[in-house]
C-alpha cells in the first residue's frame, strides 16, 4: 500500500509539473532548425530615438506599417509619457492633450488612421495622488483624448478588440472596460489580484493573465491564466514564479500573451509557452525575459527579449538570430511589416529603433 502510494504520488507531481507554465523542466525537443546552425543573420540599423539621452524612457508599444512610417509610444521616470511618430524622413514628437501626467503603458492600431494609445493619467489634488484610465486616439494627423473616466480609480495595461469606433481595455485592478464613440461601459473582474494582459479569442470570449498581488516580504507569487466567456469571469490555471521573473513595477518581468494569425495563444516571459487544448506546453526556455512577440501576413514570427535576445520562427522552425550589439540592448517591442522588421530597444545610455530589410 505504501509502495502504491509513493508511485501515486510521484506520478501526480509528474503531471503537475508537466502542465504548469514556468514549472516545467526545459525538455523543449527539437524544434529549432539544424540548417545554418538554426542562425538566422539580419543586416540591423539602428538610430536613436531624439531627446533619448538616458534610459530613463520606457518603450511600451510600437506600430509601423512601413518603415518609413513608424509610431513609438512610451513612459519615462519623471511620470510623464511620450509619443514618436517617423514620417516623411524625420522624427516628430506627438504632445499630449492637456493634462502631461500619463503613462502609456499599451499601444493598438486597426491602421494608419486608428492608432489606439491607452494608459492611465494622475492627479496629485492636496497631495493626494489619483489615477483615472485615459484612451488616446490618433486620427487624420491629429491626437486626440478618446476616453477617460476620472471616476474610476484605475489604469489601462492592455487593448484589444479595436475597431475604428470601439474597443476593450483592461484596467490593472480588474476593470474591464468597453468603449464605443468615446464613451464606455466597465464590469469588474476580481479585485484580489493584478491584471497584466488580454487578447480577444473569439465573439464575447477573452483570454488574460493576472497575478497575485506581492507584499514586500514574499519571494514567489502566483501567475493566473483566466478567460471571460459572455461576461463570466473564471480561472482556468495557476502557477508560482519568483518574485524576480514577476516584478512589482510593472514595466518590467511580467508575462505576456500573444494570438496568432492561426489562433494559436502564446505566452511570453522566462520562456515561450503555447496553448494546447487545456495546458501549456513549453516551446522553448530563454536564458533572458522575453518582452514581445508579433506575425506578420506571411507567417513571420519574431519574439525579443533583454540582453539582445531574437528568436525567428519561419517556416515552422524556430531559429536563434545572434545575440545584438554584444547583449547591450534590452528589446522591449517588436512589429513586422511585409518588408522589413522594427524593433525598440534599451540600451547604451539611450532608446533605440532597429530596423532590418526582409
Amino acid at each position: 500500500m505504501h509502495t502504491c502510494t509513493t508511485i501515486w504520488g510521484w506520478f501526480c507531481l509528474f503531471i503537475y509539473i508537466t502542465t504548469s507554465p514556468f514549472l516545467v523542466p526545459y525538455t523543449y525537443g527539437q524544434i529549432f532548425a539544424s540548417e545554418n546552425s538554426g542562425l538566422i543573420r539580419y543586416s540591423w540599423s539602428e538610430q536613436p530615438l531624439p531627446c533619448s539621452d538616458s534610459i530613463s524612457f520606457i518603450p511600451t508599444g510600437v506600430y509601423a506599417p512601413t518603415d518609413s512610417n513608424i509610431m513609438v509610444c512610451g513612459w519615462s521616470h519623471d511620470w510623464t509619457s511620450c509619443i514618436y511618430h517617423f514620417t516623411n524622413n524625420r522624427w516628430q514628437i506627438l504632445q499630449l492633450p492637456e493634462n502631461p501626467h500619463v503613462i502609456l503603458r499599451t499601444l493598438l492600431a486597426v491602421d494608419s488612421n486608428h492608432i489606439f494609445l491607452g494608459g492611465y493619467e494622475w492627479q496629485n489634488p492636496a497631495g493626494a495622488i489619483s489615477i483615472s484610465p485615459v484612451i488616446f486616439l490618433y486620427s487624420n494627423r491629429k491626437l486626440t483624448r478618446y476616453y477617460t473616466n476620472t471616476s474610476l480609480p484605475d489604469g489601462i495595461v492592455a487593448l484589444t478588440d479595436a475597431s475604428a469606433n470601439s474597443l476593450t481595455a483592461l484596467c490593472e485592478n480588474g476593470h474591464l472596460l468597453h468603449i464605443k464613440n468615446g464613451s464606455g461601459t466597465f464590469i469588474r473582474l476580481a479585485g484580489n489580484k493584478i491584471f497584466t494582459d488580454i487578447k480577444t479569442t473569439g465573439p464575447g470570449k477573452y483570454a488574460l493573465l493576472c497575478k497575485s498581488r506581492i507584499e514586500n516580504t514574499e519571494t514567489t507569487c502566483t501567475q493566473y491564466f483566466a478567460q471571460l466567456t459572455n461576461q463570466k469571469f473564471s480561472i482556468l490555471d495557476s502557477s508560482v514564479a519568483p518574485i524576480q521573473t514577476r516584478s512589482t513595477d510593472f514595466h518590467f518581468g511580467e508575462s505576456k500573451l500573444f494570438l496568432s494569425d492561426s489562433g494559436t495563444l502564446y505566452s511570453a516571459g522566462p520562456a515561450l509557452w503555447q496553448r494546447d487544448s487545456l495546458v501549456w506546453k513549453p516551446v522553448f526556455a530563454s536564458d533572458q525575459p522575453l518582452h514581445d512577440m508579433h506575425e506578420n501576413s506571411s507567417g513571420l514570427v519574431l519574439c525579443v527579449g533583454e540582453r539582445g535576445t531574437i528568436r525567428v520562427k519561419k517556416n515552422g522552425w524556430w531559429y536563434i538570430e545572434p545575440t545584438y550589439a554584444g547583449a547591450l540592448v534590452d528589446f522591449q517591442n517588436v512589429c513586422i511589416n511585409n518588408s522589413s522588421i522594427i524593433l525598440t530597444g534599451v540600451g547604451k545610455g539611450k532608446t533605440w529603433i532597429f530596423i532590418a530589410k526582409l
